[in-house]
């Protein structure tokens, strides 16, 4: 049962908090200058597809996490003219070389490239593998979380729901659930910010509780995320009772190895800017982005304290918004209750977008990306 709860936890981070994805990426302890020197030497040799690739993404996740946004676009970017010509031997590997790109170029705020990276990967997927392989129906779901992250929610969760019907015929009910369970994370968000609105918790309510007494047929575990879903509800509407008898139940069987993140409050930009007006001239990202190592610990309650920022570059002023919502996060408890120190990076970037009538790009609102550097 631990396992499922935290299963269910997992889940509920990257899907219920759709409106604030969580990308990781792998932070290891080798230097950048030697990522560089592996991949100059792979580079060198003539070494194959899947070699290039592979190093190319340990350097260019290097340049990321030292900040070199541009430079590790530049390294994925050179590596895809070396390799595109490879797709048919190597899709797997080019597909994750596409994601890369895609994450990079979203933090850069680089819409267009990322919603291209995110389709080639796909479509690289779909040719090369098959369309109802689990990779490609996963690389779907990706395709629906690029659409919501473009601000079409409407159209996500109609992917999502297209996804649940293909993966069932496929005979893959566990991505049929990950695909529910997004379109019923939407509902839920939808239903939180218009808790006033009956109608809309009522249905949410009603959907969440329909899976959770008839889930996907071969994946029944995932109805836990059901739970998870209706307690977000219940704090929603000022009831906590339901959320700690989940956190109870897990602290009771055990709990995982690290704390397991269930909430987080959105990082409200918006409200920020119109708090403070247009004086609030750090949010102007159109010179470069802004960004933070933030570090705190998660206590044996699950709850954040000691935030700090570790490293920056760039004003700071804006991780008020990031420390706000730090400090109301949710987590399941790591077993014996120990406590564990935590690592993200948080971006100030913003969409470039070309208006209508004009060929000059612009900068639109300003947004918060998020990534666990957590070792």
């Amino acid at each position: 049962m631990k396992s499922l709860l935290a299963l269910a936890a997992a889940l509920l981070a990257t899907t219920a908090l759709a409106a604030e994805p969580v990308r990781e990426i792998v932070v290891t302890a080798r230097p950048l200058s030697q990522t560089d020197a592996d991949l100059r030497a792979c580079i060198a040799r003539g070494c194959p597809p899947d070699e290039d690739v592979r190093a190319s993404l340990a350097h260019a996740e290097n340049q990321f996490v030292s900040g070199a946004y541009r430079d590790a676009r530049r390294t994925l970017e050179r590596s895809l003219d070396r390799n595109r010509r490879h797709k048919p031997g190597y899709p797997v590997e080019l597909s994750n070389l596409l994601r890369g790109l895609a994450n990079v170029s979203e933090h850069l705020g680089e819409a267009t490239v990322y919603r291209l990276s995110v389709l080639e990967m796909r479509d690289t997927l779909k040719r090369y593998v098959a369309a109802d392989d689990p990779r490609t129906l996963g690389a779907e779901l990706e395709v629906g979380d690029s659409r919501l992250k473009m601000g079409y929610p409407e159209e996500a969760s109609r992917k999502y729901r297209d996804i649940e019907d293909q993966s069932l015929k496929a005979g893959l009910p566990h991505v049929a659930a990950l695909a529910r369970l997004r379109h019923l994370s939407l509902l839920a968000i939808e239903a939180q910010v218009n808790k006033f609105d009956r109608w809309r918790m009522d249905k949410a309510r009603k959907e969440i509780r329909a899976f959770i007494a008839d889930p996907t047929p071969g994946a029944e575990k995932y109805a836990l995320i059901g739970h998870l879903l209706l307690a977000r509800l219940d704090r929603a509407e000022g009831d906590q009772s339901s959320t700690d008898a989940l956190i109870a139940e897990f602290i009771a069987q055990g709990g995982a190895d690290r704390p397991t993140l269930i909430y987080s409050p959105p990082m409200d930009i918006g409200a920020a800017i119109e708090e403070r007006g247009k004086a609030w001239t750090q949010l102007d990202v159109r010179e470069h982005e802004k960004w933070v190592d933030m570090g705190f610990w998660v206590n044996d309650d699950g709850r954040v304290e000691d935030i700090e920022i570790l490293r920056n570059v760039g004003p700071t002023a804006w991780t008020e918004i990031v420390v706000r919502s730090l400090e109301n996060r949710l987590y399941m408890p790591a077993k014996d209750a120990k406590k564990m120190f935590m690592v993200e990076r948080y971006t100030l970037t913003a969409h470039w977008v070309i208006e209508s009538g004009s060929a000059i790009r612009k900068r639109s609102k300003p947004r918060i990306e998020r990534l666990d550097l957590t070792p």
